[in-house]
């Protein structure tokens, strides 16, 4: 099979198409790959393993030359990597048997520059995107990003031809367009500092262009370097960054090349913005989240302040490299106020806490407000990660517009810096937008996600902690942390009141029980609660507790008729806060996939789980939780049948609840509490 890729216009586009040239190779290892490029990158190719051959073309040179040496060369196949007026000509009269064309969103970014509004397309690169246009194919993302080779060439003799140290660090000042290079006075302190520090010499580099730009960055340094702009083809470039210890430029060309031959890079964002996706995946971004940013494409457009780029500290950039060279996480953001908004369900208001964790850990002078539900606000009092607590009864006393106003206004008027949001409603896009803050970071799935600058794309096959830590992405580094709750004093003392109103005794074996769920086919069956308690009050002596809302009661009344030996019934009796320490007094806690049941989890009590409507691969199971029993009936061809689990039975039997039987829980309360020590009462 013979292949064409169009992709001929600059060195970082060309650069960034490794990816797709090792899948189509790998798909069609027989095949012939060619890529159609102007003359003068023609070297560029040199780098890009998997590319068989070249067909150039001048950049004057008229259309229906360059689509007669295409028509020429017969392709079976073509693919249209640039979307330009040009190359759709050649991709419609190629005379191919088959055509590919990918989605370019030019028209969504100059939108943005135009209107100048703060918000991107998330940090879906251009390679994937590129990829993506592969589906067709049948081929997919192996996610390993662009991949350079420097096996063509010989960096070794390139070395010794300019007499380079082993300790390098290389700095590409210059950029096609001037408004995205940092100042020549910055640029002569940051070598001066990093010859210092590291004692590596300078290199400079960069195409003729840049000669004026490097002159005046020797002539401010004290420290000697070498500078070899303008002396070095395309490949030798790549030869001398492949030999760096750490290397440094705006956004350009040279950037994916450190890039992609896995170098330690820099790279100083200023008018552009990554979310236009041509931005390095495995180095470090520098930029500055300011309003009129982006204000051109490719940074043509002229700015006398430059303030996107000036306000770039040379200290930051230091900080950077160490971070690269050591390999630690850094993030060019330094937030003093951190915003993060889950106003869904309890579990997911749990669920969030390892997330506010992290950024805890990420940030720790920096204040996390936490914009959520009433019972959010109740259940984790006590969390030293949150700062404060923004509650909105958005279901209640907040419901409606004028509510809603008056929340965006206070957290407007908070100006916070940093917007975090695992929610994906509409109200909550608008809420991160109208902050102002200067980095918004959500899910690709949210209504509205284009008001993130930051969109992190929603894996489904991921549990909603991690799903969650994958808004830390752009923030730099993770630890592992755990869903948690916190009991405070004044709960812990109305929960010792209460048992003591039970009358459970210091040694009585206490089991809660579950029963309630906002969703009414999560819920097991009473006469399967019934028989829990009486076997486990027969086999163990153990007092069983049915938790619920005052809603419940009528039910947990009924489970109480149907059993021998009376339950304790605490529905309506206690608050959200009161669970925490009543759960701990518990040896074991039985009830269906519901938010309180994550309570339990994160207190890392013994807990069966009962799944009906819904499934542990939704991400919804208790996480990473050793002392739990998931019970769930496979193989049912209609579950899950939604998120969270219908009101009704869409097919009207909840076999799904009422086949798992009183002997399945009562062997998984078997097992799980066969690991503790217990004593069993006849």
């Amino acid at each position: 099979m013979k292949i064409l890729l169009l992709r001929p216009s600059s060195l970082g586009d060309i650069l960034l198409l490794s990816p797709c040239l090792r899948l189509l190779k790998k798909a069609y290892p027989e095949s012939k790959i060619t890529l159609l490029i102007k003359s003068h990158f023609s070297e560029a190719s040199l780098l890009l393993p998997n590319l068989d051959s070249i067909l150039c073309f001048e950049r004057k040179e008229s259309i229906f030359s360059i689509l007669k040496k295409i028509r020429g060369e017969k392709f079976d196949l073509i693919i249209d990597l640039h979307r330009g007026i040009r190359c759709q000509i050649l991709y419609l009269f190629s005379g191919a048997k088959r055509k590919i064309s990918y989605r370019k969103d030019a028209v969504a970014r100059r939108i943005l520059c135009l209107f100048k509004l703060n918000f991107g397309q998330g940090l879906e690169s251009v390679s994937s995107k590129y990829i993506e246009s592969l589906k067709t194919l049948g081929i997919e993302n192996d996610g390993k990003g662009p991949i350079l080779s420097l096996s063509k060439l010989n960096p070794d003799d390139l070395t010794r031809r300019f007499g380079l140290t082993d300790r390098i660090i290389s700095i590409a000042p210059g950029a096609a367009h001037s408004q995205k290079e940092w100042s020549a006075e910055k640029y002569a302190e940051l070598a001066d500092s990093l010859c210092q520090i590291y004692s590596a010499k300078i290199l400079l580099l960069g195409s003729e262009k840049d000669i004026p730009l490097t002159e005046r960055i020797k002539s401010l340094a004290k420290c000697p370097m070498q500078d070899l702009t303008g002396k070095t083809s395309i490949p030798e470039l790549a030869c001398l960054i492949g030999k760096s210890l750490v290397f440094v430029s705006p956004d350009t060309g040279t950037a994916h090349i450190a890039d992609g031959l896995g170098i330690p890079h820099i790279v100083l964002f200023g008018p552009t913005v990554r979310s236009f996706g041509f931005y390095p995946q495995r180095g470090v971004v520098i930029e500055k989240d300011l309003p009129c940013r982006p204000c051109s494409l490719h940074g043509k457009k002229v700015c006398a302040s430059k303030e996107c780029l000036e306000r770039i500290e040379v200290s930051e950039v230091i900080e950077a490299v160490d971070a690269v060279i050591h390999k630690k996480p850094y993030t060019s953001i330094k937030p003093k106020k951190i915003l993060v908004i889950q106003t869904a369900f309890l579990g997911d208001i749990i669920l969030t806490t390892p997330l506010l964790a992290n950024l805890k850990n990420r940030f720790p002078e920096s204040r996390i407000s936490f914009l959520t539900t009433p019972i959010g606000a109740e259940i984790l009092s006590g969390n030293p990660c949150i700062w404060e607590f923004i509650v909105y009864d958005k279901k209640g006393a907040d419901k409606g517009i004028v509510p809603f106003l008056k929340i965006a206004r206070r957290i407007k008027e908070q100006g916070f810096s940093l917007v975090v949001s695992p929610h994906r409603s509409l109200r909550t896009s608008l809420l991160a937008f109208i902050s102002g803050a200067g980095r918004r970071i959500g899910f690709d799935r949210a209504v509205f996600s284009f008001l993130y600058q930051d969109k992190i794309q929603y894996k489904k096959e991921l549990h909603e902690v991690d799903r969650n830590l994958q808004l830390m992405e752009t923030l730099g580094g993770k630890i592992e942390a755990f869903p948690e709750v916190f009991i405070s004093q004044d709960a812990q003392k109305r929960a010792d009141s209460l048992l003591a109103s039970f009358g459970i005794k210091e040694k009585t074996m206490v089991v809660g029980l579950l029963i309630g769920s906002e969703w009414p086919t999560k819920r097991w069956t009473q006469e399967g609660y019934a028989g829990l308690i009486d076997y486990l009050a027969e086999r163990l002596g153990a007092k069983s507790i049915i938790f619920g809302r005052k809603e419940e009661l009528m039910d947990a009344e009924k489970i109480a008729q149907l059993s021998q030996h009376r339950p304790i019934i605490a529905c309506g009796k206690t608050r959200l806060s009161d669970l925490a320490p009543l759960f701990m007094a518990c040896e074991l806690l039985i009830g269906g996939d519901t938010g309180t049941m994550h309570i339990g989890v994160a207190l890392k009590r013994r807990c069966v789980v009962i799944f009906g409507p819904t499934t542990p691969e939704l991400g919804f199971s208790p996480y990473k939780a050793e002392s739990v029993v998931v019970l769930e009936k496979k193989g049912l061809p209609c579950r899950p049948c939604s998120p969270h689990g219908p009101k009704r039975c869409p097919k009207e039997h909840l076999a799904c609840m009422k086949d798992i039987s009183l002997e399945e829980v009562r062997n998984a309360c078997d097992i799980i509490l066969s690991k503790a020590r217990i004593i069993v009462r006849k």
